[in-house]
């Protein structure tokens, strides 16, 4: 009886086999270095935004209350070219002088002080500078809508005399983490303040 003889691989296909596994095992780890890369910057991307996004709602809930309870007509000022906010309100019966600003890559929360300035008062930061540096924080009061009581359409706010001034406040915040500062962001968000200004 004959036996089949039973041939294998040459050492040129092995070669050749394994030169083709190589490089598809690197295309595959490739993708997953690229896929890793750019789940990582997204993951980072996506916490800058979160931290500017609780900073804006924390800014946008406390800049509604101006000028609630108070008979001030100014209830509201923006100093140091928009760089500073600070307002009037009454919390438990008291009115309540608040604001915010910016401090060496910091926001911080005003409590006490007055309309005035923006030095008078206690200042704390809001933000976490090991986390983020905040470069812009500026705030205008240009698109606030004016009503008088003869005409139903808005007028110039400046020409307002007796009426109603529906007051807006634009916030712009640029920030970049603190510890990657590739990772930056801008921010904006109009704020409509609840307490319309009467006179």
């Amino acid at each position: 009886m004959k036996q089949a003889h039973s041939r294998g691989f040459s050492l040129v296909e092995l070669m050749v086999g394994l030169t083709v596994g190589l490089f598809v095992l690197a295309g595959v780890g490739a993708v997953y270095v690229t896929t890793t890369r750019s789940s990582s910057e997204t993951l980072v991307a996506n916490r800058l935004n979160q931290e500017m996004r609780a900073l804006l709602d924390v800014m946008d809930f406390d800049l509604r209350r101006a000028g609630f309870g108070v008979t001030d007509a100014a209830s509201i000022a923006i100093h140091n070219n928009g760089a500073c906010i600070v307002y009037l309100y009454e919390f438990a019966g008291a009115p309540r002088h608040s604001g915010f600003r910016l401090d060496r890559g910091q926001i911080e929360m005003k409590t006490g002080g007055t309309l005035a300035d923006c030095t008078s008062g206690t200042w704390e930061a809001i933000t976490d500078s090991s986390m983020i540096t905040v470069s812009t924080l500026t705030f205008a009061a240009g698109n606030s809508e004016c009503f008088d009581r003869i005409t139903t359409a808005g007028i110039n706010c400046d020409d307002l005399i007796a009426g109603v001034e529906a007051r807006r406040i634009d916030i712009t915040l640029n920030a970049r983490l603190t510890s990657d500062a590739a990772v930056a962001m801008q921010a904006n968000e109009s704020i409509k303040v609840r307490n319309d200004r009467v006179m």
